[in-house]
């Protein structure tokens, strides 16, 4: 008997690793720990964590991971057969996360964007997880009885992504997230940003 499958309604997540991340990255720990020394920051979802200003894509300094991190959305929208000759890509903020030994993020999205991203510049040892939660629902109502209860299929629950220093992670604005206690004596940080499109 043949198995017919289409997958419908999928929640894609990308991830690319940004060239040349390490120069970077050594630059971007010694801009924002300054930045932070300077700015008294916002809270949103963030729990002993400090949340800079979202206008970190505006300041001349950041001007070399921003551009990476907007061409990669770019190239997403490319693939996607986005028209970006009729809609422009607007990005809506940018900021970076310092999270100290037990700060953690809770649950949630970002409202009136298409994508969101999060650029890891400094994970830390054994550096706190991002999880993304199935936004359908009905699917938390009963587990499926898997034989290995690690495993991550498209019937999970929920999905984590280990940070990776010089990597982007890429979902959809809506889907919620929300990231694990730093139980390591290192400081991570992270740069997060928002884009949608905006008819020319």
């Amino acid at each position: 008997m043949k198995l017919g499958r289409r997958i419908w309604f999928e929640t894609p997540i990308y991830h690319i690793d940004i060239p040349d991340s390490k120069e970077i990255n050594k630059q971007l720990v010694r801009d924002i720990l300054e930045w932070q020394t300077k700015d008294d920051g916002i809270i949103c979802s963030n729990s002993g964590g400090w949340h800079s200003q979202t206008n970190m894509h505006e300041l001349s300094k950041f001007k070399t991971i921003y551009t990476q991190i907007k061409s990669v959305i770019k190239e997403l929208s490319q693939h996607l057969g986005i028209d970006l000759d009729a809609y422009k890509l607007i990005t809506s903020g940018m900021w970076a996360n310092v999270s100290n030994k037990y700060a953690y993020n809770k649950t949630h999205n970002h409202p009136g964007d298409i994508w969101s991203c999060v650029y890891y510049v400094k994970s830390g040892e054994n550096g706190a997880k991002i999880w993304f939660i199935d936004p359908r629902e009905q699917a938390h109502m009963v587990p499926i009885p898997f034989k290995d209860s690690q495993q991550t299929s498209a019937f999970s629950p929920q999905v984590f992504y280990a940070p990776k220093e010089g990597t982007v992670v890429v979902f959809p604005s809506w889907l919620k997230h929300e990231v694990d206690s730093n139980l390591s004596d290192e400081t991570r940080i992270s740069i997060s940003a928002n884009f949608h499109y905006k008819e020319t």
